[in-house]
């Protein structure tokens, strides 16, 4: 869908039509998929991060000025439970990735922590669940 909305197909979908995305750990991988997810993926919405220590002052600030893509236009709000876009959507962010799922509910969840005991809940939880997931990790 986000492919047939690049190349001039149907208009991209409203947020409530959007899929509903998670993205677990906000590292360099993370924070790049969430810049992306702002700037331009329609068809994603972001309902939320997961990352061991949630500190959202520290992940707000690294998302907006990348070293490497300069700063976020506009800039990622940052609130005392995650951040807040311009448009005035909140996503939170959480310390638990079973917590996170059961609070926002996702249709996609995008795994950018490469830890492996994370991975293993994943696979778990997704037998029973209705969301699908992406893995991203080294090789």
């Amino acid at each position: 869908m986000v492919l047939r909305s690049a190349l001039g197909g149907s208009p991209p979908p409203t947020p409530e039509a959007a899929m509903r995305t998670l993205v677990i750990g906000l590292g360099r991988i993370g924070r790049l998929v969430a810049r992306r997810l702002l700037e331009s993926h329609a068809s994603l919405h972001w309902v939320g991060a997961v990352e061991i220590c949630p500190d959202p002052k520290i992940h707000g600030y690294l998302i907006n000025f990348d070293s490497t893509y300069g700063p976020m236009t506009p800039p990622l709000g940052i609130t005392s439970t995650g951040f807040e876009t311009s448009g005035g959507q909140t996503i939170p962010l959480f310390s638990d990735v079973k917590a996170a799922i059961a609070a926002v509910q996702p249709d996609l969840i995008l795994e950018c922590s490469g830890d492996p005991v994370v991975a293993n809940t994943l696979v778990d939880l997704t037998d029973t669940a209705a969301y699908k997931v992406v893995f991203s990790s080294q090789t």
